[in-house]
């Protein structure tokens, strides 16, 4: 995620970023409005402890969908949303996972 985000041209009008982890429940670590420049961006990266658990990828989506995506979070109208999913495993919940990356 680190060093994905250090190719981006983060900025107050540019690139927005915000982090979620997910295991068997969605966290969000951080919204998008909360770093606007890179350097601070990277060391918001560094403070994230890793959850472990399940791998429950159905409620991750919903929570990025409903929660991540919206203004209170940081979207911004008319801006692409747009979501990287990296896990370490097969969701808990196949059938939950297809409905929410629809419905996403």
């Amino acid at each position: 995620v680190k060093t994905f985000s250090s190719q981006l041209p983060v900025s107050q009008d540019g690139v927005h970023v915000g982090v979620m982890q997910f295991s068997s429940r969605p966290n969000v670590e951080f919204g998008t409005s909360v770093y606007t420049d890179r350097a601070s961006l990277l060391k918001g990266i560094d403070n994230i402890k890793y959850m472990g658990g399940g791998t429950n990828t159905g409620d991750a989506l919903n929570a990025m969908r409903t929660q991540m995506f919206s203004q209170g979070m940081g979207a911004r109208p008319g801006v692409p949303r747009i979501a990287i999913v990296v896990t370490d495993g097969k969701s808990s919940s196949q059938a939950q996972t297809v409905s929410e990356a629809d419905a996403a």
